[in-house]
């Protein structure tokens, strides 16, 4: 399955946040480094290897912005680079953009050509979202995409997948009911003591992403139909 990575990759809490950074909370083999946000960047390289043959974007979010703002480093593309230097294809798919998978159906025999249309945003906003859980902002973004199939959001730390019905036109002129699947992912952030989620008292958070599934299965008296579906289980 290809992977995508919609950002904050990194926790990006490094020595000079005085308000966040507490030492009892970062691995201890990166705490007495003296380069610690290159020494970040190689740990996570090496946690993905694994699975490098199987990213396709890694976005970036508001903890690797301010990273980029203050220390003038871009940690989501210095990933980028050493994953793709031990073999993989990752782009760097930047804090919002479009991904796109095309899926054929036995073209040479009159099938057809088939897309997934995402749309990513890391998000923004207050980030412990606790009572709207981070709808209001899918409202927004559907102000202006409506023509995709999946919306996925993320930076609340809350994990949902909701469906949401639109009418479009068909070429026939008659009206044609579809979904756009509205999609938060949560993250992997551990609450741990010294951690400052955990000292601020945030809500705990649901771990993990989601899976998007497609398939194409044929009508009898119509084109091809496109079936998504989305399954929120850990992984």
């Amino acid at each position: 399955l290809p992977i995508i990575l919609n950002g904050d990759t990194f926790d990006s809490i490094f020595p000079s946040d005085l308000k966040r950074y507490a030492p009892s909370a970062v691995r201890k083999d990166l705490v007495d480094k003296d380069a610690m946000i290159n020494a970040t960047v190689e740990f996570a390289a090496g946690f993905l290897e694994p699975y490098v043959k199987q990213i396709r974007v890694i976005g970036r979010g508001n903890h690797e912005d301010a990273i980029l703002r203050h220390h003038h480093y871009d940690m989501t593309a210095g990933l980028i680079d050493r994953l793709n230097a031990m073999g993989g294809n990752v782009q760097n798919g930047g804090y919002c953009g479009y991904v796109t998978f095309r899926m054929e159906r036995d073209v040479k025999s009159g099938g057809s050509i088939r897309e997934l249309a995402i749309y990513r945003h890391h998000g923004v906003g207050k980030g412990n979202a606790d009572v709207s859980k981070g709808i209001i902002e899918f409202n927004r973004v559907l102000q202006h995409h409506q023509d995709m199939d999946v919306v996925v959001l993320s930076h609340t730390h809350d994990k949902m997948a909701l469906q949401h019905p639109i009418v479009r036109r068909k070429t026939n002129g008659m009206p044609n009911v579809s979904e756009i699947w509205l999609v938060r992912t949560a993250s992997y952030l551990q609450y741990v003591e010294g951690n400052y989620a955990t000292r601020s008292s945030h809500a705990i958070k649901p771990h993990g992403g989601v899976t998007i599934w497609m398939k194409i299965t044929k009508a009898y008296h119509d084109s091809d139909i496109k079936e998504i579906k989305v399954d929120q289980k850990d992984f």
